[in-house]
């Protein structure tokens, strides 16, 4: 059985368990052999930066509201925080040619941004540890799940971008970079295992009860002449905790199938998304190959180590 345990645990987040639910074999070479396409994807990269220049300015949010914030937010520079930080990660971005993922963009952003949201009417919650919270990894257990008569522990694990409180309720808010907001939109994040799964650790974490989760998205796009090349728009998810105990039992399940197909070592492809609104799989030209060849093209430079941790 090859699975990536320490100490003979099992660490995953949600993207790890979107893959699995998506496609068996994406995770295998994704997962288990830790290999991942070699092409840089600018959208991600860009996205990274965002949420960089973001954390700039909920890191020194304070937790207090006065009667008048814009003027606690000016008077602890914000607008300089975040501009400093857009210089910093973009100083060694090279767009591609003709894209709108530039520093440019970034700064535009920030201005925008800080005109849409000048006022924030809510307390970015302060952990036990004393720090804010932005930006928090968490690794909890979930479960434990018993193979050829082996115990093996299962560590949920992620990264939240902001956890508030709003007239004493708790929310997680997370940003969300795309280049299409269709109507739609919002409608994917209500029954999302993300939602859910970071709700589930935000109570285990801290033993409140979260109430929504706040999908912060940000349209970026090319701009032309009668498009908004920037939109930004907020949508809560209320929470049931009905559904996050739902949520709880339905991901100890796929987990025990990622599992046992590891196991088997047999994990099958799902070719409904080998070409998905994203573009094409990064493994589609490893799944085209006769088997006893596709170990040889994951090894070749087409494909580079995993080192991403939501831990790190």
């Amino acid at each position: 059985m090859k699975l990536p345990l320490i100490d003979d645990a099992l660490f995953i987040d949600n993207s790890s368990l979107e893959r699995f639910t998506t496609c068996p074999r994406s995770a295998q070479y994704y997962l288990l052999d830790k290999r991942e396409g070699n092409e840089e994807r600018q959208g991600l990269g860009f996205g990274k930066h965002i949420h960089e220049i973001l954390d700039a300015r909920y890191s020194f949010h304070p937790n207090v509201i006065p009667d008048d914030m814009s003027t606690v937010l000016q008077g602890r520079g914000t607008l300089a925080r975040m501009t400093a930080r857009a210089d910093t990660v973009f100083a060694d971005w090279i767009p591609e040619d003709g894209s709108f993922r530039t520093l440019a963009t970034a700064l535009n952003f920030i201005n925008v941004y800080n005109e849409t949201y000048p006022v924030e009417a809510f307390s970015v919650l302060t952990l036990p540890n004393g720090k804010l919270g932005c930006e928090v990894p968490f690794a909890l257990p979930l479960c434990s799940v018993e193979v050829e008569g082996r115990e093996i522990k299962v560590m949920w694990t992620g990264r939240i971008d902001l956890i508030y409180k709003r007239e004493e309720r708790v929310y997680i808010m997370d940003h969300k970079t795309t280049s299409m907001m269709v109507p739609s939109y919002f409608r994917e994040f209500e029954l999302s295992s993300q939602v859910f799964g970071y709700v589930w650790a935000v109570q285990e974490l801290l033993g409140v009860i979260v109430d929504g989760f706040c999908v912060n998205a940000l349209a970026f796009r090319k701009p032309t002449k009668t498009g908004k090349s920037l939109e930004l728009l907020r949508h809560i998810v209320p929470i049931d905790q009905s559904l996050v105990a739902e949520w709880k039992h339905d991901t100890e399940t796929i987990v025990g199938d990622l599992v046992n197909m590891a196991s088997r070592e047999d994990f099958p492809k799902h070719t409904k998304w080998c070409v998905n609104k994203y573009g094409i799989c990064e493994y589609a030209p490893i799944c085209g190959l006769p088997p006893a060849q596709r170990a040889v093209l994951l090894g070749s430079n087409m494909y580079r180590d995993v080192t991403w941790s939501p831990l790190s």
